[in-house]
């Protein structure tokens, strides 16, 4: 009975980092089943505008530059990348999931839309999440990086508003928009993106490779004739990196709460258990019944 209790347990933890596919797709901002036009709009807005911030920064950089190829050795290009990886997926779901409801073809979720599912995550929804996160985190990391200690006081441009700060900004307002969920153990997401960019950079430059301004390195903190400055700032990047997804985590919690402060403020507890949302990571109410 009690080896029983422990398989059921364990099996809720592990669907815990399964929530209901339908979140992914969907604003929380009143609690719609369906997916709304306003949000079907906004999806497409932040989609075409972070692919023209692309496109803008490519063609400058790239043919100003000549080798095109160089435009994707840095981090922040990167970020960009990731935005454009990561909205346009997510307003191809959206919209797939809003031609099909337009057809008729509505899924209703009978559990909280933020906890554990009895059928796993779709591919397609994983890839989302998992490109969400890295975006997120690159931005941002991006972003406290370059102005204090990459800036040179050089007059700004296009780029460097878009890829240190405008991107930054969206993601963060996109979190208070979306009704996608958050892990903190989805911190590593980001650390293995960035621990294979590292290695990346260091084979480029070991191997006799150069910046767009033809200089030995790719960033001056990570100028790998001094390793021992360089695994230094790995090691500091490395450690940052869980506290940025802790920020976008903080974000998400008090979206949860202002969620939850509406929704007791609009309708009392009648729609609690269907649209109840998880406030605590591997909360123990999920080794309760059920």
């Amino acid at each position: 009975m009690l080896d029983s209790d422990k398989a059921g347990a364990c099996q809720k933890c592990l669907n815990y980092q399964q929530p209901d596919k339908q979140v992914f797709t969907n604003t929380w901002i009143g609690r719609p089943v369906y997916v709304g036009r306003t949000y079907l709009v906004y999806r497409w807005v932040v989609a075409i505008l972070v692919l023209v911030f692309f496109i803008q920064s490519f063609i400058s950089r790239a043919l100003q530059a000549g080798e095109w190829w160089k435009y994707f050795l840095l981090l922040a290009n990167w970020g960009r990348v990731l935005a454009v990886l990561t909205y346009t997926w997510e307003v191809v779901l959206v919209t797939t999931r809003w031609r099909r409801e337009l057809d008729g073809q509505v899924e209703l979720s009978l559990t909280s839309s933020y906890a554990a599912t009895g059928s796993p995550l779709p591919w397609s929804h994983r890839a989302l999440w998992m490109f969400a996160n890295v975006n997120s985190d690159v931005s941002a990391l991006c972003s406290i990086v370059y102005w204090p200690f990459l800036y040179n006081q050089e007059p700004l441009d296009f780029q460097n508003i878009t890829g240190h700060g405008l991107i930054t900004a969206i993601n963060v307002l996109d979190v208070f928009i979306s009704a996608r969920p958050w892990r903190c153990l989805h911190a590593y997401h980001v650390q293995l993106f960035c621990l294979v960019y590292v290695l990346s950079n260091f084979a480029y430059i070991e191997g006799g490779g150069t910046s767009v301004a033809d200089q030995p390195y790719i960033y001056s903190i990570l100028d790998w004739s001094k390793p021992t400055h360089c695994l230094i700032t790995i090691f500091g990047v490395m450690l940052i990196l869980p506290f940025l997804h802790f920020i976008f985590i903080l974000l998400y919690k008090c979206r949860c709460l202002l969620s939850k402060a509406l929704q007791s403020a609009g309708s009392g507890d009648q729609t609690q258990s269907s649209q109840g949302i998880e406030m605590v990571e591997g909360s123990l109410a999920l080794l309760e019944e059920g």
